[in-house]
């Protein structure tokens, strides 16, 4: 079983994305949460543009509950539609 790599990944003293991103480009790949939950990243246009238009992605479509546990020093912007 291969290791799925940790994210968010960690951010260098520039202003450039972290170079884990350069691996990802292109499909979704799965990644470990912090808080140990799986997720896919996506990275292609098509693919943010069909997450952020497709009522499966809203919020309001997960009211249970969370879309994932969210730590303190996240932003709550991915938990609104």
């Amino acid at each position: 079983m291969t290791e799925l790599p940790s994210f968010p990944f960690p951010v260098g003293p520039r202003s450039e994305p972290p170079p884990e991103y350069a691996a990802l480009r292109g499909c979704p790949h799965r990644v470990r949460l912090r808080a140990g939950g799986e997720a896919l990243v996506v990275t292609s246009y098509e693919d943010v543009r069909q997450v952020l238009s497709d009522r499966r992605f809203s919020r309001s479509a997960n009211a249970d509950g969370p879309l994932f546990a969210r730590s303190p020093e996240s932003l709550p912007l991915v938990m609104a539609d």
